[in-house]
């Protein structure tokens, strides 16, 4: 099966960024988050890109939009808890 690594690569960044949300009262939490946040964005841009050479359907783009404006709304948070501790 096609993508295999970046579908197990989806699942540890998804579990990450759960985890590291969970912890988001702290401004190093929300920091954790964000990164995580862009872990999973990233995972799953890279299984997008894999099942497309692999002539298999491409996630839909607005999947991909939603995960990313989500990211960057994390990091905005993420940039003003860390200008605030």
């Amino acid at each position: 099966m096609a993508c295999e690594s970046e579908w197990s690569g989806v699942g540890a960044a998804l579990a990450g960024f759960v985890a590291a949300c969970a912890t988001v009262e702290t401004g190093i939490g929300v920091i954790a988050c964000a990164a995580a946040g862009w872990a999973y964005y990233n995972a799953v841009d890279a299984l997008d890109k894999c099942r497309q050479q692999n002539g298999l359907a491409a996630i839909d783009q607005s999947v991909l939009s939603n995960l990313y404006a989500e990211a960057e709304h994390i990091q905005q948070v993420a940039d003003s808890a860390g200008a605030v501790a």
